[in-house]
């Protein structure tokens, strides 16, 4: 097995970062929030509910089983409502559906949904094969998130019009697996919303194609530039949702998340899940342009080495380095 990918131990400590303040949300100490975030960004998982049970795990472990896209840490609700001195964390999968179902160490059925929409996640993951070279996934996954982000306006654009949402979903099916007549409708819908037809680069239909259809693998340099204009468009459209339609947005994604709850077996709880993403719609503030958010992404990730290396220092905490086994 290969080491961590640097995208997959980021994703890792920005969860982490989440669940530890979550966890100290309705606690006074949170001078002991800060240290053990700063812990977790040295590269190591701390779960604690004082200072002196601080239990450290080397997140190198955890990079080890999160080394591909579709992974995420759980935390079991099950064990942080039983009062556990230590709430585990631990991996699990989460595909198409955005959700994760999986079994902690203690043997409780957790279950999870990933809050954020697919669009970002695709975006994301874009980001991540460009990383490593990988032009024509890149590009596949760059469509994939401008598609996904036009379904998602479909959906708010209906919510503001007062479309009951029984008959959204009757309709959807009929165009559910045809990205033109989806974009056909797009179109149309945000011609209603603003009076203006929607202005979009035509060429990136082409490359598309050309990828998807033809096999055709860009170089970097074109797979660089399909994400600028992609991602263009996408910070566009979703400003533009996020400002002139902000609470049918807000109702949509609470809605496709409830979606998502609606699918945990029965006596499960349902827990969430916020991944760390390169570009965020509900977000306060996101980079002007696609250069800006990959460099800001790509050039964080080996800064948790020296991160790592000066908290350790610091603290004087000992952080575990874990190999992954040697195949036979």
């Amino acid at each position: 097995m290969l080491p961590c990918p640097l995208p997959a131990r980021s994703r890792l400590l920005g969860e982490l970062q989440a669940m530890v303040w979550h966890h100290h949300a309705d606690r006074a100490d949170r001078a002991d929030a800060d240290e053990l975030i700063e812990i977790g960004r040295a590269g190591v998982l701390d779960r604690a509910r004082s200072r002196d049970s601080i239990t450290q795990i080397s997140v190198d472990k955890l990079c080890y089983e999160v080394d591909s896209w579709m992974k995420s840490l759980l935390q079991c609700v099950e064990c942080t409502k039983s009062g556990s001195i230590q709430p585990y964390l631990f991996v699990g999968d989460y595909y198409d559906g955005h959700t994760v179902e999986a079994t902690c160490p203690h043997g409780h059925e957790a279950f999870s949904i990933v809050q954020n929409p697919k669009f970002e996640t695709l975006l994301t993951a874009a980001a991540d094969a460009l990383i490593h070279d990988q032009t024509l996934q890149a590009v596949a996954c760059l469509a994939a998130s401008r598609e996904r982000l036009f379904e998602l306006a479909i959906r708010v654009f209906a919510r503001s019009s007062g479309v009951d949402s029984g008959n959204f979903e009757a309709s959807w099916k009929e165009v559910a697996s045809q990205s033109e007549r989806q974009f056909g409708a797009f179109l149309f819908l945000y011609l209603a919303a603003t009076g203006k037809p929607y202005e979009f680069d035509k060429k990136l239909a082409a490359a598309r194609n050309a990828a998807l259809h033809k096999g055709e693998i860009p170089t970097t340099a074109e797979a660089f530039d399909y994400a600028g204009k992609v991602y263009q468009e996408i910070s566009n459209l979703a400003n533009y949702l996020r400002t002139d339609h902000k609470e049918s947005l807000r109702a949509v994604l609470q809605e496709e998340n409830m979606r998502k709850a609606g699918r945990a077996p029965k006596g499960v709880p349902a827990g969430t899940i916020a991944l760390y993403n390169i570009y965020g719609i509900e977000a306060e503030e996101n980079r002007a342009n696609f250069k800006e958010a990959f460099d800001q992404y790509r050039d964080w990730l080996p800064a948790l080495l020296e991160i790592a290396e000066s908290t350790q220092k610091a603290s004087g905490a000992h952080m575990t380095r874990s190999h992954p086994p040697h195949s036979e």
